[in-house]
C-alpha cells in the first residue's frame, strides 16, 4: 500500500507544474511558434526529469533493502559430517559463513532417542573438530543456532547430509526435524 502512495505522490509531484503550465498559459490558446514549443517543452522535460529522479532514488532504495535481506539470509552456519580417508570416526566442519552456537553433536538413534549427546558451544566458520567418539555411527545430528538466534540442523545417514532451518524443516522435513529433535538417551544402569 505504501509502494502505491508513493507512487502516486511522486507523479502527482511531478505532473503538478506541468498542470500550473497549462492552466497558466491556456487562456493565449494553442502556439503556432515553433520557439514557444521549445519552450514549453524544456519546461516539461525539468518536470519529468525531477519525477525520474524521484522514483530512481526509491527504487535503489528499495534494491537495497531486497538484497541486505536476501544476504542475510543466505549468511548462515552449515555444520557437515564427513570421514577422512582411513578414520575410523566423523570429523565436523561449519562450511556456513556464520558461527554456529550452541552446537550439540548426536549419535545414532535407538527408540526414538539419541545414544550420545555432546555440547560444542560455537564452531567458526571453516573450524573442524574430530569426533572421537562417533565410531560405528549409523546417524548423526546437529542442533545450532546462528547469530539471530535462529535454529538450524544437520543430519547425516548413509554419508547423506541434510541441511534445514526451523522453517524448513517443519514444512519440508518434518520426519528427519524429528528425528534431530529427539532426547538423548537415559544413562541406563545395568544390574548384574
Amino acid at each position: 500500500m505504501k509502494k502505491y502512495i508513493f507512487i502516486l505522490t511522486t507523479i502527482l509531484l511531478a505532473l503538478t507544474p506541468l498542470i500550473i503550465y497549462i492552466y497558466k498559459f491556456s487562456s493565449n490558446g494553442i502556439s503556432n511558434n515553433p520557439e514557444q514549443w521549445s519552450n514549453f517543452s524544456t519546461f516539461c522535460n525539468i518536470t519529468l526529469s525531477l519525477g525520474n529522479l524521484i522514483v530512481f532514488v526509491w527504487l535503489t532504495l528499495e534494491i537495497h533493502k531486497y538484497n541486505k535481506l536476501k544476504d542475510q539470509e543466505n549468511i548462515k552456519p552449515i555444520i557437515s559430517f564427513f570421514k577422512r580417508q582411513n578414520s575410523e570416526f566423523y570429523v565436523i566442519e561449519n562450511i556456513g559463513l556464520r558461527a554456529a552456537i550452541d552446537l550439540k553433536i548426536k549419535k545414532n538413534i535407538n527408540d526414538n532417542e539419541w545414544e550420545i549427546e555432546k555440547n560444542y558451544y560455537t564452531l567458526p566458520p571453516g573450524e573442524k573438530i574430530e569426533l572421537n567418539w562417533t565410531t560405528e555411527s549409523m546417524e548423526l545430528g546437529a542442533t545450532y543456532k546462528d547469530i539471530n538466534n535462529e535454529k538450524h540442523y544437520s543430519y547425516m545417514t548413509g554419508n547423506v547430509l541434510t541441511y534445514f532451518d526451523d522453517k524448513t524443516g517443519k514444512e519440508k522435513f518434518a520426519e528427519i526435524y524429528k528425528k534431530v529433535n529427539y532426547p538423548k538417551m537415559n544413562n541406563y544402569i545395568f544390574s548384574i
